[in-house]
């Protein structure tokens, strides 16, 4: 009841870099790539997602605008979790919220860790 579904096409932007945070998303299935727009107008690919993703999960926190784009490389079913659902569910439903915020946590620190071992294994 809180998610909103989203399909977007090959080639379709979810947001653009520097994007104002108004929530995030959960990949059900396709392929998105995050690259980061640079000065010179150029793009550098950051990282992939396919199928059973969370997309946009760092602004839950800091509510600042987006750090990069994200753009699909195919086809994606998606669902989309506004600042403002979940706000509903921190105060209809502080049980599925603390059981969400967990969740989030616990996908932040997995994806600080995987940065970590890619940075040991680049610095040797």
């Amino acid at each position: 009841q809180y998610l909103q579904p989203i399909k977007l096409e090959t080639g379709e932007y979810l947001f653009r870099q520097d994007d104002p945070f108004d929530g995030m998303y959960f990949l059900e299935f396709g392929r998105l790539s995050v690259v980061l727009e640079l000065a010179d107008g150029k793009t550098r690919r950051i990282c992939t997602y396919s199928d059973m993703n969370a997309i946009g999960e760092m602004g839950v926190y800091q509510q600042a605008p987006r750090t990069a784009s994200v753009i699909a490389d195919q086809l994606s079913s998606l669902y989309f979790l506004s600042t403002t659902a979940l706000e509903q569910i921190e105060t209809q439903d502080p049980t599925l919220a603390a059981h969400f915020h967990k969740f989030i946590a616990t996908l932040l620190a997995t994806r600080l860790s995987d940065q970590d071992k890619t940075l040991a294994t680049l610095l040797q």
